[in-house]
């Protein structure tokens, strides 16, 4: 055996275990290589599909907000109207404003997380690799369920305030005749019996204003709050996928 091993020829033998280990280096290298490469790409398939879904929820917020603006702006000239010694309008104006006030209030935003929620439910959440994303997605989940308890508390005390009182004042069946009535109708609507330019001065009807002028600050203020943090998703995302 010694005799043996001295006529081997060991510098082929060293290289032919070197190529060897060189092969399984590089075949590990490639399998990493790979992994990644797929990795990258489920990485960027899922950025660029949050950064749609946080797009159409930054066009849904700035609507949202524009109808709670809309609803401030009327609720606001309303209790003017009563509270101030500014002049009472037409009837039709008041009617105007409580007609933009009963549209718009009940609109609530409408966020798009269909990515989002994916990431969550398919536990792949870990796919995106920076921080920031990942505290961003968190506190923008986190204060958007904030929002929602905003919406309903606001709702629900909104709701008691028309119930108790402002659907007895109204007369909404006035205002909707093109709704009740068909076009080649020959009926016609009796004329309203509530005189809505007094409706201002009365103090529980300013009373229910101001109590949504209120609730329509705090709605837009998270809304705003919210809007920063879909620009900072959005930017973070942008600077990602140009990485």
């Amino acid at each position: 055996m010694l005799r043996r091993s001295r006529h081997l020829n060991w510098r082929y033998v060293a290289g032919e275990i070197a190529i060897v280990a060189i092969g399984i280096l590089i075949a590990f290298s490639l399998d990493s290589w790979w992994d990644r490469l797929q990795l990258n790409r489920q990485e960027h398939r899922y950025l660029a599909s949050l950064e749609q879904d946080f797009l159409e929820t930054r066009r849904e917020v700035e609507q949202t907000l524009l109808f709670q603006h809309s609803v401030l702006e009327s609720a606001r000239r309303l209790v003017q109207y009563g509270a101030t010694t500014a002049a009472i309008p037409e009837a039709d104006s008041v009617v105007h404003h409580i007609d933009v006030i009963l549209r718009y209030t009940p609109i609530e935003i409408d966020p798009v997380l269909r990515t989002y929620d994916e990431l969550l439910n398919t536990a792949s959440l870990q796919v995106i690799r920076a921080d920031t994303s990942h505290t961003l997605l968190a506190a923008f989940n986190s204060n958007l369920q904030m929002v929602r308890r905003t919406e309903n508390g606001a709702a629900n005390n909104w709701d008691r305030a028309i119930t108790e009182y402002l659907y007895r004042q109204l007369d909404l069946a006035a205002g909707m005749s093109r709704l009740l009535l068909d076009d080649d109708s020959d009926l016609e609507m009796l004329p309203s019996e509530v005189d809505y330019s007094r409706l201002p001065r009365d103090r529980i009807f300013r009373n229910i204003m101001t109590t949504r002028m209120l609730y329509t600050l705090v709605k837009i203020g998270m809304y705003e709050e919210l809007m920063e943090y879909v620009d900072e998703i959005l930017e973070t995302i942008a600077a990602e996928l140009n990485r």
